[in-house]
């Protein structure tokens, strides 16, 4: 899956079918001048995948779009800023996808302009709210679609918060492969972290860390950042004294360790000296000798017939 970052929408590209989601749910999508450039961007952006042949456009939470956002607009903005919603309509005629608009909710003013710019138009329920309540995260964890465990603590996850309490607080501390943000909140939670910095290589990972994060811990906003990318490449955050990792460990349907051995070269090099990685993973992925090549001690903190948590610091 190949995803483009943008502020105010979600776009990713998966082979044949690519989605645009309008993401702020809070205000129901609105649409500003800002918005309306994004999506023109990443229509052009599509065009760039040529084996895309249908993009899906919707918006997330209870609307489509409630329409123009109101507060960015200014009577005094410049004509060619006046023109920016002419733009991104004829950036998604010009699309070689078909575009389907997915509608659910309101669906007003700027928002039809939209949907009357995608190729074809269905009605849909609005997404049903998917929740789960961590108390060890500071209370109720939401995620967007195509989000790992969404709707549950993943057994991984749910292991290494049982060893949270054991490891040393620290002034950064990244949450690598986040997801929903589970274990970078619990670090918040637990007083572990002074700055913490949310990774994850999907950008509705991203968007899910950062809405759980505003809705729990609204004064920690201004201490948090959010790295959208493959890992921590081309990532200028840190160094870190506290490294968390859930790593993936499927390649397409198989088990394999290659992503987290990736990870984990990376986490050497954003670890500060004497830092901590603690990292979860398949018991049947031995990340033992990779650990070994960039770190010392390393030790298993604890295990289950499914999972291990490892250990390691930076020399």
């Amino acid at each position: 899956m190949d995803t483009a970052t943008f502020d105010t929408i979600l776009v990713t590209a998966d082979g044949p079918r690519g989605s645009l989601t309008l993401n702020r749910p809070d205000k129901l999508n609105p649409l500003s001048m800002h918005t309306l450039h994004e999506i023109e961007l990443a229509a052009r952006w599509f065009d760039e995948h040529h084996d895309l042949k249908v993009v899906v456009v919707t918006g997330a939470g209870k609307a489509f779009s409630a329409g123009a956002d109101l507060t960015a607009f200014s009577g005094e903005s410049k004509m060619e800023d006046r023109s920016v919603g002419w733009r991104m309509a004829r950036a998604m005629d010009e699309m070689r996808a078909v575009t389907v608009a997915r509608l659910h909710g309101w669906c007003v003013g700027g928002g039809l302009v939209v949907a009357a710019g995608c190729d074809l138009r269905v009605a849909a329920a609005p997404p049903a709210d998917v929740a789960y309540r961590c108390a060890a995260a500071g209370g109720e964890l939401r995620a967007l679609p195509a989000v790992f465990s969404r709707d549950r603590l993943d057994g991984g996850s749910r292991l290494l918060l049982q060893v949270l309490p054991q490891l040393p607080a620290a002034d950064r501390v990244i949450d690598l492969a986040c997801g929903n943000g589970v274990l970078g909140l619990a670090a918040l939670q637990q007083g572990l972290a002074r700055q913490l910095l949310f990774a994850d290589e999907s950008a509705m990972a991203i968007a899910s860390a950062r809405a759980n994060l505003v809705r729990l811990f609204p004064a920690a906003l201004a201490d948090c950042d959010f790295h959208h990318g493959d890992g921590l490449q081309d990532c200028a955050w840190g160094p870190a004294g506290l490294i968390l990792c859930n790593p993936p460990f499927h390649l397409n349907h198989t088990v394999d360790a290659y992503a987290g051995r990736r990870l984990l070269a990376q986490c050497a090099h954003h670890l500060a000296p004497g830092g901590t990685l603690c990292l979860v993973a398949n018991r049947h992925l031995d990340y033992g000798a990779a650990l070994r090549r960039d770190f010392s001690p390393i030790s298993k903190l604890v295990g289950d017939r499914r999972f291990t948590v490892w250990r390691a610091c930076r020399a």
